[in-house]
């Protein structure tokens, strides 16, 4: 009787693992994790989406803001590209942020430095920190990476 007790212990140890995994497998089919759709540009995308800046700024200052993402590496530097012209630099954790949040960091800094607002045709390029290459632009239609 103690061994059959045992070799059932035992089984149902060892069958354990394989039905889980079978089970998960057969959900796998039904995730759908939330990716941003690709098929439409990137400023209609957000348009039925109501963000202000304000709704950052009211919990904390946006130089804090400013200064939580540099230290995060999303963004790196500025500089001054070709006719003065604004270089946002961005570092390696700017990519891993959602299209969304890309948008609302680079309002941010616009909204701080008011470079749309303060020149005509006033815009700003985002580089890349690496490679040094411009990936996007920022001016008073929004935001536009390459």
């Amino acid at each position: 009787m103690k061994i059959t007790l045992n070799a059932l212990i035992l089984l149902s140890i060892l069958s354990f693992p394989t039905t889980v995994w079978a089970h998960s497998r057969e959900n796998t089919d039904k995730f759908h994790p939330y990716l941003e759709d690709s098929k439409h540009l990137q400023i209609p995308q957000w348009e039925d989406k109501n963000w202000y800046v304000e709704d950052w700024t009211s919990q904390k200052s946006a130089n804090d803001l400013l200064q939580g993402f540099y230290k995060a590496d999303i963004l790196k530097d500025q500089i001054a590209g070709k006719n003065d012209r604004p270089i946002l630099v961005v570092g390696k954790n700017f990519y891993r942020l959602s299209g969304y949040d890309k948008r609302r960091v680079v309002t941010l800094v616009d909204s701080v430095y008011g470079i749309t607002g303060t020149r005509q045709n006033g815009a700003f390029f985002l580089q890349d920190w690496k490679t040094h290459a411009l990936i996007g632009v920022f001016d008073q239609d929004g935001l536009r990476l390459h």
